[in-house]
């Protein structure tokens, strides 16, 4: 036997963070929420994290030209692949 229920009245923000997170998973809302209601609801999906941290404020904006320059010099090969290590 199968059983089905109507949820009414769901906050905009849970909704929008069910469709973020089915959108994320790549299925539907309807399947997230079955797989939820078998983990027993995790909290850590449903709530987000206000939390802004501002430790590294006064780092901001701090770097000069030349230094931006010497970072995108030396950052730079992170781009590439080296295929030999792909073999």
């Amino acid at each position: 036997m199968i059983d089905s229920i109507t949820l009414h009245q769901i906050p905009l923000e849970t909704m929008q963070l069910l469709r973020e997170e089915s959108l994320r998973q790549g299925t539907d809302i309807e399947t997230l929420v079955h797989i939820y209601i078998k983990q027993g609801l995790p909290a850590n999906v449903l709530q987000r994290d206000a939390t802004v941290n501002h430790e590294l404020d006064s780092l901001s904006g701090t770097w000069s030209e030349s230094d931006f320059a010497d970072f995108t010099r030396t950052v730079a090969d992170f781009g590439s692949i080296d295929e030999d290590l792909w073999k």
